[in-house]
């Protein structure tokens, strides 16, 4: 008759462990009596060698016994075999994990041998408590942190359900306290008790808001102000949330989960606090999460839909810019690709006074979205939006930047009109990051009706303003700037533009493959450029790169960036090529699927 216990595990049988200790004890006995001192130094490790050998077999029968089945889990043996098979029998059972992959080295699911054994001593080293080691397994799962797995007194006083308290709550203050110095300890056991009984977000404004935190003798203790909490805690929603983390706020908002993807701090909710701003959020992302490509593009989208939203805030004239921005293109314009084209910073826009005027001039002339940041600054000088966009334009161009340490990128920032902060960003980034010493992106010069393609400089430092000249999220604020970054660095990257007079009117990203391709990320261009020329220039240029510096053949990613789709059907190529791999991976790559421009497949 088989036993079960009050979860439904069989009731282990002790005789096996029994044996399984027995069986170690008996072979150290037998080979300790051995005196290493009086043999040859070879003798003694040769004794010692054949007793771990010994003793690691006779646990590894005893094991087998029991019906353990990983290899490698019988050689920690001073921990009974039977928390290991419980271990295995959770991966059965609960989480539907084959035995064999269940925990190892790695922590397939938050665990390794050395958790287990760690679990085993905190319970009191005693099999028949093994349903503690079962609970306490369960969370270290759930958490990941065997530091949070208090030592445990195995008997009368355990209470399990205060075990959970204390291990969530040292997880929420790891996880959402805004004061390195808070944790579990340090909080007053008294206090400890009413937090508990607090919901979730009312726990974290307690933690962020009402912890007074005092230090003595390096010891540090925290109390909670409950009645500067209850006052909070009867504040309208949106009071509440600016307590809380972004995420977390924005679940107490929306009751939706946070964009995934997205950095903790980058989307404040309180911008779509009013109900219009919400809805047109919710509108563009509903397209965004149907029309994104990947994971990386998800996000691109999602910020870019965030801050349209914020920017334009009803749906009617939100919709408008995306046309206006897109109005070039082809289809449908209202699509992800083109939420994602449509992107303007809003961040200064929103607070400005006199956004409406602002929003005008805008719609009038899109191409101010890079520039706009300096709205702030405008107003901040006149009190007034500006009379026209000549006005606003000229005060861009005699902006004058502080803290100039370089003026190459001050010249370059200056040319773009970006902002001061975008501006100390750029130089900050060249700073760290001086031109390259090498390069394996080969140099080809081709004029065209007045266009001329060719390899940017590796010291030009438009390389990584690039997607600024042709209107994408190439450049260090947005999307792209992992592409931008990489082809100012990285020796197997690089950009290739095409210009007309002074002026760039298209370019790429371009990276080398693992198998000696080049690959055309993207090809991005201003929405008047002439793409029978610029594809006629992609492709000479395809064909005079092959066989040079090791290139086998050209590729383009296949998307819709960009004038990719547009450069593809000038060229009559329909149908995707194998892939070219990165030699060195960038997180974000319009190339997933290639087409090819030159060479062969």
């Amino acid at each position: 008759m088989v036993t079960l216990d009050r979860n439904g595990f069989k009731i282990l049988n002790t005789d096996s462990t029994s044996a399984f200790k027995k069986a170690t004890n008996k072979t150290h006995a037998q080979y300790g009596m051995v005196n290493p001192l009086g043999d040859s130094i070879r003798t003694a490790f040769i004794v010692e060698k054949k007793a771990k050998k010994a003793a690691r077999k006779a646990r590894y029968e005893a094991a087998k016994k029991l019906g353990l089945k990983r290899s490698d889990l019988y050689q920690h043996y001073n921990v009974d075999p039977k928390a290991f098979l419980i271990v295995e029998r959770m991966a059965e059972t609960e989480f539907d994990l084959n035995p064999n992959s269940c925990i190892d080295s790695y922590g397939v699911w938050g665990l390794d041998p050395h958790d287990v054994a760690d679990v085993w001593h905190k319970v009191g080293r005693s099999a028949k408590f093994y349903q503690y080691i079962r609970y306490c397994l369960t969370y270290l799962k759930e958490f990941g942190r065997a530091d949070y797995l208090r030592p445990l007194k195995p008997g009368k006083g355990m209470n399990f359900n205060s075990y959970k308290e204390q291990a969530k709550l040292a997880d929420t203050i790891r996880k959402w306290c805004h004061n390195p110095d808070l944790a579990y300890e340090s909080i007053l056991k008294g206090d400890r008790k009413r937090l508990g009984k607090l919901s979730f977000f009312s726990k974290i404004i307690a933690l962020n808001y009402a912890a007074i935190i005092e230090e003595e003798n390096h010891h540090i203790t925290c109390r909670i102000d409950w009645s500067k909490l209850a006052e909070l805690l009867k504040s309208p929603k949106r009071v509440r949330a600016a307590y809380l983390p972004f995420p977390l706020a924005w679940s107490l908002l929306f009751k939706r989960k946070y964009p995934e993807g997205l950095e903790r701090e980058e989307l404040s909710p309180s911008y779509l606090a009013d109900r219009v701003t919400q809805r047109t959020f919710r509108y563009l992302m509903s397209i965004v999460k149907s029309g994104s490509e990947n994971e990386v593009a998800l996000v691109a989208n999602t910020r870019a839909a965030y801050h349209v939203a914020i920017a334009f805030r009803d749906q009617q004239t939100t919709e408008r810019w995306i046309r206006i921005v897109n109005s070039k293109k082809a289809g449908d314009p209202i699509t992800a690709i083109n939420i994602h084209d449509a992107y303007v910073d809003a961040g200064n826009l929103v607070n400005t006074k006199f956004k409406s005027s602002w929003i005008k001039m805008l719609m009038q002339f899109p191409d101010l979205r890079w520039q706009i940041n300096w709205c702030v600054s405008f107003e901040k000088e006149f009190d007034r939006a500006p009379s026209g966009v000549k006005e606003f334009r000229e005060f861009v161009s005699k902006a004058k930047y502080e803290n100039v340490t370089n003026p190459d990128v001050m010249r370059v920032a200056a040319e773009l009109g970006i902002a001061q902060d975008e501006f100390e960003d750029y130089q900050n980034f060249f700073e760290k990051h001086p031109e390259k010493k090498a390069t394996m992106l080969p140099n080809v010069v081709i004029n065209k009706e007045g266009y001329i393609f060719s390899k940017l400089d590796d010291y030009d430092k438009r390389g990584p303003f690039l997607g600024l000249y042709t209107d994408c999220c190439q450049h260090l604020h947005n999307a792209g700037s992992s592409c931008a970054k990489a082809g100012w660095i990285d020796p197997e990257s690089g950009f290739y533009v095409v210009t007309k007079g002074e002026k760039i009117v298209a370019q790429s990203w371009a990276w080398r493959g693992k198998k000696g391709e080049l690959c055309f990320d993207s090809i991005e261009g201003l929405g008047n450029v002439n793409i029978d020329v610029v594809s006629k220039l992609y492709k000479e240029a395809a064909h005079q790169l092959l066989g040079k510096l090791g290139i086998t053949r050209v590729t383009v990613g296949y998307t819709s960036y960009g004038i990719t789709r547009d450069v593809r059907k000038h060229l009559g190529v329909n149908e995707e090529t194998k892939p070219a791999k990165m030699i060195k991976k960038v997180s974000f790559t319009d190339a997933d699927s290639q087409w090819l421009l030159a060479g062969e497949i």
